[in-house]
């Protein structure tokens, strides 16, 4: 039995190395490793696809309250799923806020037959874990996307980390030593500092296309996480940050904050926040969809405000939270680059 243990502890760290040197199916977004942060450090947690990885910025919360956050998303990460990664997280974490956007809660209406949807994020949760099998499980038995006999890409998902969690861009000897110090690794707290402009003619919430959203699996999972935030003791927010798309459904929407209203949920809809929080069409969008760095500053300093009224903790002389307190993330040149764009943008506007 010990020697089963020991084989299967080896293949897990042997696999999670190997896939280091391939690609995956996102861009630059490595260093991100949710499930190595050490226990009970994490005051919030942002969850959801990639309208939460381009909106919110851990480091810049914590630089400016000192309250502690990752972002656990994947680019088209189903509500399902998300429910297991945030299952997953709670294993070692007890955050106090639970922040998700609705963009994945609506968008697993519409990508049932989609296999990067469906396996998205759950191939980030480590490859022991009993939560990983379990989603597996969870999506087979529901019917959603997964087909009715095991596949090879089943397979292969199952025994692999997204591109999310790899370690793609360092030596062989660096990604040796990240098998006993993975920490060393999380940098940007899961979110992606997107520094291309935009510019975007209005914004589009969506199409009218009156879905009954009740009926629906989104429906069922959305119900769950609030169940597990209810258990845990964890206070659950939703957010629609800003884009411009017509693919979702305006009906749906409304049907995620009444089901957010009844249940004291607060809502964050920065579609109303537009002016306020002063974000600008022509400067603050990555694409259509998402977020640049200068978005996201926007956004994201206003959950600070959102987040005061929790009741969470300055951690800035905690030496327990030196990830946070000590990350060497060059900001400033993220920085840089995005005002140089800006720039362009405005330059050629001019011509």
């Amino acid at each position: 039995m010990i020697f089963v243990l020991l084989s299967l502890l080896l293949f897990d760290k042997i696999s999670l190395l190997c896939v280091s040197f391939g690609k995956g199916m996102d861009y630059n977004r490595d260093k991100r490793l949710v499930f190595e942060i050490p226990k009970n450090t994490i005051d919030v947690l942002f969850a959801g696809d990639s309208h939460v990885f381009h909106s919110f910025i851990p480091q810049l919360i914590f630089d400016e309250k000192g309250y502690s956050s990752v972002v656990a998303a994947t680019s088209n990460q189903s509500v399902i799923n998300s429910y297991w990664v945030i299952k997953e997280v709670l294993v070692d974490q007890k955050p106090k806020v639970l922040v998700m956007d609705i963009h994945s809660v609506e968008d697993t209406l519409r990508k049932k037959d989609d296999f990067f949807h469906f396996t998205s994020g759950v191939l980030a949760i480590p490859d022991l874990s009993i939560n990983k099998y379990l989603c597996y499980k969870d999506l087979k038995e529901s019917n959603y996307g997964m087909s009715d006999s095991l596949t090879l890409s089943d397979v292969i998902g199952f025994f692999q980390f997204r591109e999310d969690y790899e370690r793609n861009d360092a030596s062989f000897f660096e990604l040796f030593s990240l098998l006993f110090h993975p920490a060393k690794e999380f940098d940007t707290f899961g979110y992606y500092p997107a520094t291309d402009v935009t510019q975007v003619d209005e914004f589009v919430v969506g199409s009218e296309k009156n879905e009954s959203f009740t009926e629906t699996i989104s429906y069922a999972y959305l119900n769950r996480i609030f169940e597990l935030c209810t258990e845990n003791g964890i206070n659950m927010i939703l957010t629609r940050t800003p884009y411009s798309s017509k693919t979702g459904d305006i009906h749906s929407y409304e049907q995620i904050f009444e089901w957010a209203r009844e249940r004291n949920v607060e809502v964050i809809d920065y579609f109303d926040l537009i002016d306020e929080i002063g974000f600008d069409k022509d400067t603050d969008f990555f694409n259509n969809t998402h977020l640049n760095y200068n978005g996201a500053k926007k956004v994201t300093l206003h959950m600070v405000g959102v987040l005061n009224k929790y009741g969470l903790v300055d951690h800035r002389d905690d030496k327990r939270y030196s990830l946070w307190i000590n990350n060497s993330f060059d900001y400033e040149s993220v920085e840089r680059q995005m005002k140089e764009n800006i720039r362009n943008v405005d330059e050629k506007g001019k011509e």
